[in-house]
């Protein structure tokens, strides 16, 4: 399975940053489908509700791999929300962030996970979900919710 931006286990969603692993509680998932799986409904309510079968929805335009640029922006969003996650409560965290985000250890981490996003092929949905997380008390769960899009 090829390297992901973030890796779900018992423990937790882990960022992989040159940073360390930093764990953001747990996540728990269930898996959904295999045997038995759901008959189509056309089958059992006809086309009246569900249209002719030959009409397909316009595809969605986050289907696709995403760009260097989207992968890009996710690392830089991943890396800062690990320096916020360390450096909390040390003084003005959004200064402490602009300050240390521009490291050059932590610049190569970042082009690093921007080559491993693009490796793996990482979703444009999934990537902008990490891009737009907001550096606050509250960016574990939307680090899970962008989890679940892999």
């Amino acid at each position: 399975m090829a390297p992901r931006l973030v890796e779900r286990g018992a423990r937790g969603v882990s960022l992989l940053m040159g940073l360390g692993s930093v764990t953001l509680g747990s996540l728990m998932l269930s898996a959904c489908g295999g045997p038995g799986e759901a008959e189509d409904p056309r089958s059992i309510l006809g086309d009246d509700l569900h249209g002719p079968p030959d009409s397909e929805p316009e595809p969605d335009p986050l289907d696709r791999d995403a760009t260097r640029t989207e992968c890009r922006a996710a690392a830089q969003r991943m890396a800062e929300l690990g320096i916020a996650s360390i450096a909390h409560g040390t003084g003005d965290l959004e200064e402490k962030v602009r300050a240390l985000i521009q490291d050059p250890e932590i610049q190569a981490t970042i082009n690093q996970t921007t080559e491993r996003c693009l490796a793996a092929r990482v979703g444009a949905r999934e990537a902008r979900c990490y891009a737009e997380i907001p550096i606050s008390p509250n960016a574990e769960a939307a680090m899970e919710r962008c989890a679940e899009l892999q």
